[in-house]
């Protein structure tokens, strides 16, 4: 392991920096190598390689990080979310774009795109795909509310913290599609979020509310299947590493920036309402 200065230091004289500065040599350069950028949600330094925890067995991060640099003074540009998202994505800090907090002063969700800086300004994807790059993405690049898959050529699963209970009616818009969250209906009073799959959801009828009931897990707008461990649908974080492993495996005429967002771990996860 080594600091990050130390790295980019010596990555400027041998041209393998993939700093801001980096990525632009890598795009106009002669050589254009396939680029793939995993980001993951609110991971701490509990994984193994990483000071670690006594409970947490992380074999394939630990992998990852033996084979590649692992930096151990990184800071983001901003400590929330969104805002760290959009200044990674954009490359602009949080005071210049002026998207520094998620929420007005009544409480009201702010998007990136109510910021004309940020609106006028191209992502990493746009940049990758004004050189001549193949961009795919799937899962949790933007934040949430966020998306925008015009920045991509394709598009795989899309964003979702689902599985979720339904109470056989209700189905809201939410992030990356039809979703549902209809609140502690019934006998199931456990936030879908952090419930196990195991614990299916049964919604009980309820014609006072106009509720017809309904018991099972609901995903994308679809029925997700549980019979047990062995015997269920794909969560959407195994379907973004599914939809990535037949992507890789593919030839391609141009070289590609593949993003794959995983959702999980998320410490504040959207909860069922």
């Amino acid at each position: 392991m080594e600091s990050r200065r130390s790295f980019l230091k010596k990555s400027l004289y041998s041209g393998a920096a993939l700093s801001a500065t980096g990525l632009l040599s890598v795009c106009s350069g002669r050589k254009k190598p396939n680029v793939l950028f995993i980001i993951c949600d609110d991971l701490n330094d509990m994984v193994e390689g990483m000071g670690g925890h006594p409970q947490v067995k992380t074999p394939n991060i630990k992998r990852l990080m033996n084979k590649g640099k692992t930096f151990l003074n990184a800071h983001c540009n901003s400590p929330l979310c969104a805002p760290s998202r959009a200044s990674m994505l954009s490359g602009l800090y949080p005071h210049t774009s002026g998207y520094y907090r998620i929420r007005n002063n009544e409480g009201d969700y702010l998007d990136w795109w109510d910021y004309p800086v940020l609106k006028q300004s191209h992502t990493m994807m746009q940049h990758f795909k004004n050189y001549g790059y193949h961009v795919m993405g799937a899962g949790k690049i933007f934040h949430q509310h966020e998306e925008d898959y015009s920045h991509f050529h394709e598009y795989g699963p899309k964003h979702s913290w689902g599985p979720y209970p339904w109470d056989g009616k209700t189905e809201k818009t939410g992030w990356g599609g039809a979703e549902s969250y209809p609140g502690n209906y019934g006998s199931f009073s456990i936030d879908a979020n952090y419930a196990r799959l195991s614990n299916i959801p049964e919604i009980l009828p309820d014609p006072e509310k106009g509720i017809p009931g309904y018991k099972g897990w609901r995903l994308y707008g679809k029925p997700f299947k549980y019979n047990g461990p062995d015997d269920r649908d794909l969560m959407p974080d195994e379907l973004n590493a599914k939809w990535a492993g037949e992507k890789l495996a593919k030839q391609y005429d141009k070289p590609f920036l593949m993003m794959v967002g995983i959702n999980r771990p998320h410490a504040a996860a959207f909860r069922a309402r």
